[in-house]
């Protein structure tokens, strides 16, 4: 049976639970909320906050000591970062840390884009521009 570890237990994440387990995978859901919507679908839940990379790479090292992890995948979140560095170092498909971080952080982004892609123009504030 294939094990896949999905980050989020919330409304966006149902359909990724159930799809999971249609196809025949154990499936691992981790939220900060022990009490997020979905936490029941799952066949195990660990209450993880998302951005603590620390907890959640311990966990996948104690989950692989028991059985083998297939994947770890999150949908409808801001952690494709947190995603990308468990599969990384776990050895599994994913894009890249560097790619996730240019993908969710607006500055990021738009600084990748320069010469390279049409984005709109942009300016970075911080609390720093008010002083």
């Amino acid at each position: 049976m294939k094990h896949i570890l999905i980050l989020g237990a919330g409304v966006m994440q149902k359909p990724a639970i159930n799809a999971a387990q249609e196809l025949g995978c154990y499936v691992t859901v981790v939220d900060a909320n022990p009490h997020a919507p979905y936490v029941d679908l799952a066949d195990c839940f660990e209450p993880i906050d998302l951005k603590d990379i620390p907890a959640l790479e311990k966990l996948m090292y104690n989950m692989k000591k028991k059985h083998k992890i297939d994947a770890v995948f999150t949908a409808g979140t801001d952690f494709s970062y947190s995603v990308a560095r468990l599969a990384k170092t776990y050895g599994l498909a994913s894009h890249s840390p560097n790619a996730a971080l240019n993908a969710s952080d607006k500055i990021r982004m738009r600084n990748v884009f320069i010469g390279k892609a049409p984005s709109p123009r942009f300016v970075e504030v911080s609390k720093n521009n008010f002083k």
